[in-house]
């Protein structure tokens, strides 16, 4: 149907159409401009091209006029008319694509979203994670987080304790009145005597001043030790010279002092809280200028928070003379006398703040004065309590705190009266100045020690 035929100019092949081609495209375009013309003289529907349709006008007519038309030969070169848009639908729900990374050679996973639901419901509730503190070279210590609050039901009140006084040193045992004569000798009865008062045996002593000079808090003046450290410890020595205590709580134990005169063997100046423990405490000899005046004795009455404890005292006109504190587990004896002297086994001159006197053995040899005497020689007596002694001697073996001024709060309970000097315990009687109406004043269970008959009150 084609010829080769070479152009002279390039010397390039082209294709040639035959000349019958161009005529019957000449003749088509005769024939169309002469229908249309026809049409227009008519007046019949003028018909556009097919692409002039697209979108426009109504689907039903346009399908008629063109199948009405559909011979005539310009459709036969004219693009096919495009197709008819489809009704709009619903957009669909876009698919919710995985956040995961796709790798390289596979394919996403699309994961459809569920329909909505007619009814909301509640967003779910989740519980966030516990952060995890990981400590690094340089990071701070890791902190303990704070626990998120909860609500809980509130525990049942529970009643406070009730505040607690605390009690004083613990009674000791008393014997039973059948047992009868611990005088003669008190251990036996459990009472203090030489076998468990005094230096404990196998302690070894060091001389001041001939061995030692001073130690922490105290030191040796030349004439007396000299105690000036609050907290000092005095212990293991021996002397024959006076301890004068002028600090707080101060120890002084396991030691000897003897000396005679008309001194002491410890003073306490203005010492609050001393300790007097498990020392032999005595004069040089029992009668005489050699005899010691007092054992241990509070100079100015002021001192507080006295305990002595365990001691043998004995060859001193007074034992002991405080107005207050703690006096137990002592033994007391044999005391010296010289003309003039007073002889008490412990002594208070007055006071009104407590004082114990428990569970002592106290003897006095002597027809005057004193085992235990509460005397008013400079103000009242009160709050004073005299338990579970074993007790003889003196004109009375017991002053009980009565005087010009009203006593109270004078407790005297389970004390034992010794008839190893005198009939009546002291030379006049067991005791006496004993307040009976004074508010608080208490006299009971106390007995004749030979016998375990009650001593009434006087």
């Amino acid at each position: 149907m084609f010829r080769i035929r070479r152009a002279p100019d390039r010397g390039l092949a082209r294709p040639t159409r035959p000349a019958t081609h161009h005529r019957r495209l000449r003749a088509t375009g005769a024939v169309s401009a002469l229908v249309a013309l026809l049409l227009v003289l008519s007046g019949a529907e003028t018909i556009a091209p097919a692409s002039a349709w697209a979108g426009h006008g109504d689907k039903t007519t346009r399908s008629t006029t063109a199948s009405r038309w559909s011979w005539l030969p310009w459709q036969w070169f004219t693009p096919a008319p495009a197709p008819a848009p489809s009704p709009r639908k619903s957009p669909r729900p876009r698919p919710k694509h995985s956040s995961a990374p796709v790798r390289p050679g596979t394919q996403p996973t699309i994961t459809p979203s569920s329909p909505p639901s007619a009814t909301p419901s509640a967003p779910a509730t989740t519980t966030a994670p516990t952060p995890t503190a990981t400590a690094g070279a340089n990071d701070p210590a890791p902190t303990t987080p704070v626990p998120r609050p909860t609500t809980r039901p509130a525990p049942a009140p529970t009643a406070a304790p009730a505040p607690t006084t605390p009690a004083p040193p613990p009674p000791t045992t008393n014997p039973p009145p059948s047992v009868t004569g611990c005088a003669a000798r008190p251990s036996s009865c459990g009472y203090p005597d030489a076998t468990n008062t005094g230096v404990p045996s196998g302690t070894v002593l060091r001389s001041v001043p001939d061995e030692v000079t001073s130690g922490p808090g105290w030191r040796w003046t030349g004439s007396y030790i000299q105690v000036t450290g609050d907290g000092a410890v005095v212990d293991g020595i021996t002397t024959e010279r006076e301890i004068s205590v002028e600090a707080d709580n101060v120890t002084i134990r396991n030691s000897k002092i003897v000396d005679g005169g008309d001194g002491w063997a410890i003073a306490l100046r203005h010492a609050n809280n001393a300790t007097i423990e498990h020392n032999e405490l005595a004069g040089r000899a029992q009668a005489g200028a050699s005899r010691l005046m007092v054992g241990i004795k509070d100079i100015y009455g002021d001192s507080s928070g006295t305990r002595i404890l365990a001691n043998n005292i004995y060859y001193t006109a007074t034992g002991v003379q405080m107005d207050q504190g703690l006096l137990q587990d002592n033994y007391i004896h044999d005391l010296g006398f010289k003309s003039g002297d007073h002889v008490n086994g412990f002594t208070s001159n007055s006071g009104t703040e407590q004082l114990t006197v428990r569970h002592n053995t106290i003897l006095n040899p002597e027809s005057q004065t004193d085992a235990i005497s509460l005397f008013q020689d400079s103000g009242t007596q009160a709050n004073r309590l005299v338990d579970d002694n074993l007790i003889a001697g003196g004109g009375y073996a017991l002053y009980a705190g009565a005087g010009s001024r009203a006593s109270s709060n004078i407790v005297i309970t389970n004390n034992r009266f010794a008839r190893i000097y005198y009939s009546k315990s002291g030379y006049y009687g067991p005791a006496t100045a004993f307040e009976r109406g004074g508010a608080g004043n208490v006299w009971s269970g106390n007995i004749w020690d030979d016998t375990g008959a009650t001593v009434n009150a006087p």
